[in-house]
């Protein structure tokens, strides 16, 4: 079973004698309790929004990931960083490392929940109504978040002798970056509703 199992990474190098070792553990999926996607019409454009909920286990501390990506004919494109969603208390924002110009996302902690829910609404730049949108929710390890955050707060930052950003933490023995594993649970959002604030007193 994949939940709860620990992965080890190992790797040596012959030449040199030296090797690197780090573990990763596995943790419990979490789905959206809900999720929605909408187009309001704001100063006559029309801006794209995700609003979700996420129904948080409250008997252990959690960490999460959700990323948006842009699917075009079934291909990832560009997707500009968008603003911070609404009604979380301490979210944090992470640059993605891996596809910078087709994810953004955001990590965050369950300390925003109410009654054990977490719930947001995002706008999401450069998306027009007839497109389509990967919205994944991970639940991911403490030390990754960490290091999430660490890449976020320190800007890319490179020391010029070590190749890697001050300060960013690590899990991998005599190397550097993080190992992790988890299981996203993934959503395919395109709207249909346009929302005309105008209209509204």
């Amino acid at each position: 079973h994949l939940r709860y199992q620990t992965y080890v990474l190992k790797a040596y190098d012959p030449q040199t004698g030296e090797s690197i070792e780090a573990h990763s553990t596995m943790l419990i999926p979490i789905k959206f309790d809900t999720i929605a996607s909408y187009v309001k019409v704001e100063n006559a454009s029309q801006n794209f929004y995700i609003k979700y909920s996420i129904q948080d286990p409250g008997y252990i501390k959690n960490w999460y990931m959700v990323s948006y990506t842009k699917l075009v004919n079934g291909q990832r494109v560009a997707l500009k960083r968008s603003r911070l969603p609404k009604n979380i208390p301490l979210k944090k924002t992470a640059l993605n490392i891996q596809n910078p110009e087709t994810e953004d996302f955001e990590i965050f902690t369950d300390l925003g929940a109410t009654a054990n829910v977490i719930s947001a609404e995002k706008r999401l730049e450069g998306i027009t109504p007839s497109d389509t949108v990967i919205v994944s929710l991970t639940n991911i390890e403490e030390g990754y978040y960490n290091f999430l955050d660490t890449k976020r707060r320190s800007g890319g930052i490179v020391t010029s002798f070590a190749g890697e950003p001050v300060n960013l933490n690590t899990n991998v023995v005599n190397g550097y970056g993080y190992f992790t594993t988890y299981f996203p649970t993934i959503t395919l959002l395109s709207s249909s509703q346009v929302l005309d604030l105008s209209t509204f007193q």
